[in-house]
């Protein structure tokens, strides 16, 4: 109804995440695409937020260009490079915001721009970034994305407090060589 609509309209910014990326790479056009595609996205309470759900696949087609990835562990080249920085930027922001994280997985190898432990990569059709919106309202993800990094806003309506801390590294094991 109308009136239930209201109560779940977005009132106030609930979380915010920025990471950050050197200028001029062929990745930034894929991420300001993805980036403005997303933006605007409304996930009503108890609903499920799919990052590839609303991209669908990655293809020249729809814009993308070869940029970057990691194909079994190693550095590779596909349409959509680029987009599991996007993903990574939505996924702190659902965390940060108190939403249940139902899928994501970590990238093959560390990435220094994201935080230890709190990225998600993202590919098409197997590596999903879901989230479900557990708080009283609805949620407005705004996405913005600049030529050195981008930041994902979700507004609606605080339920959680969230913070994180980081502890210092302990039985740190070298990579094998072979």
């Amino acid at each position: 109804t109308t009136d239930i609509a209201k109560k779940t309209l977005p009132k106030e910014k609930i979380s915010s995440f920025t990471t950050r990326f050197p200028a001029g790479q062929p990745r930034v056009h894929n991420i300001k695409l993805a980036s403005r595609i997303i933006n605007g996205t409304y996930v009503k309470p108890g609903e499920q937020f799919s990052m590839n759900g609303i991209l669908g696949e990655r293809t020249a087609a729809k814009g993308y260009i070869e940029a970057g990835i990691i194909r079994g562990g190693r550095a590779a080249t596909s349409y959509g490079g680029g987009i599991s920085q996007v993903s990574t930027t939505i996924f702190n922001a659902a965390f940060f915001s108190g939403m249940q994280l139902d899928a994501w997985t970590p990238h093959y190898y560390y990435i220094s721009r994201y935080p230890e432990g709190r990225e998600a990569t993202i590919s098409w059709p197997d590596l999903h970034n879901k989230f479900t919106n557990t708080t009283d309202g609805g949620v407005r993800i705004e996405v913005i994305a600049t030529n050195t990094s981008m930041t994902v806003n979700f507004w609606g309506t605080k339920k959680y407090d969230v913070t994180a801390t980081k502890s210092a590294r302990y039985d740190v094991v070298q990579p094998k060589k072979y």
